[in-house]
């Protein structure tokens, strides 16, 4: 079982609700050529938050993945990241 979840800086995302689907369809096509693995790219708030989840979560790709998976695989999680969304 797995779930999606997204995390955005709220002023960056437009307000209403088909506004703010069309937003997202736009900044998850990950069209930008660089890695979407590096947490360098977002806003500090994301950042911290991703710093924080993955002390929980630890990433699956990227620069902090660990070469063996954690002891529960369950807890891994694969992250996807932009300048105002993970």
């Amino acid at each position: 079982m797995s779930y999606d979840l997204l995390v955005f800086e709220p002023e960056a995302a437009p307000r209403g609700h088909q506004d703010f689907l069309d937003w997202h369809r736009v900044q998850s096509k990950w069209s930008e050529h660089r890695s979407y693995a590096d947490p360098a790219v977002a806003s500090a708030r994301l950042r911290g938050w991703y710093v924080d989840m993955t002390q929980h979560f630890p990433p699956l790709n990227g620069i902090f993945s660990e070469e063996e998976f954690p002891i529960d695989e369950a807890t891994a999680a694969d992250y996807s990241i932009g300048k105002h969304l993970v």
